[in-house]
């Protein structure tokens, strides 16, 4: 860890202390030991333990995901929306991504501070660029949907609910990346198929309304 600043010292102290201990048994202490510098420093960047896993999961979200760049309507939507779950995969597959997945499963009902912050990081990572492509494409008339939001969740539903159920309960090994790939070409094949403004369906409304 030489040559990097204090802050990034103890971003790096942290994940590894947040992945072998879990977020109770985390211990600020050990992670400013491990970085080099004393408590007392820990607290002039980070404000409590939540805000220190917060910045864990910031970097390494970011580090996966700013490599899609802006979109450009001239791409397919199937080439983009691939590209999305593809930078996405590579995170939530990997071993730090199934053991933070763990983590927050297994803790997030006794610590809520850090359970928000997992659903929030994969609304902002996930859900929400996902949702903005999707509804650049429908004012582009290339993709017909209501809800772009909701679309997008589902989208991310088909490739990671199951998956990473399995794998986070050790049931199953997480999806190599030739089984995500094809995991990845299947869901956006079967959500193309009814989101095209040729074969887009509006739901139906229900009885009761």
């Amino acid at each position: 860890m030489e040559g990097t600043d204090a802050r990034s010292r103890l971003i790096e102290a942290a994940t590894a202390e947040f992945l072998a201990r879990g977020y109770e048994q985390a211990n600020v202490g050990r992670i400013a030991s491990a970085a080099g510098i004393s408590k007392k420093t820990v607290y002039k960047h980070f404000n409590s333990k939540v805000d220190l896993l917060h910045a864990v999961m910031h970097v390494s979200m970011v580090a996966k995901l700013v490599g899609i760049g802006p979109l450009d309507l001239d791409v397919p939507p199937r080439e983009r929306l691939a590209a999305h779950l593809h930078a996405f995969a590579e995170l939530a597959f990997s071993t730090r991504g199934i053991t933070s997945y763990r983590l927050f499963m297994s803790e997030g009902v006794r610590f809520q501070e850090m359970a928000k912050l997992y659903i929030d990081a994969v609304s902002m990572f996930g859900i929400e660029p996902l949702a903005r492509d999707l509804a650049a494409y429908v004012g582009a008339n290339k993709l017909s949907l209501d809800d772009p939001v909701l679309s997008a969740r589902m989208l991310m539903a088909m490739v990671f609910a199951e998956p990473m159920r399995d794998a986070g309960i050790g049931v199953t090994k997480p999806p190599t990346a030739e089984e995500a790939m094809k995991l990845i070409e299947v869901a956006v094949a079967l959500f193309l198929q009814g989101t095209s403004p040729k074969t887009a369906v509006r739901p139906q409304r229900s009885f009761a309304e």
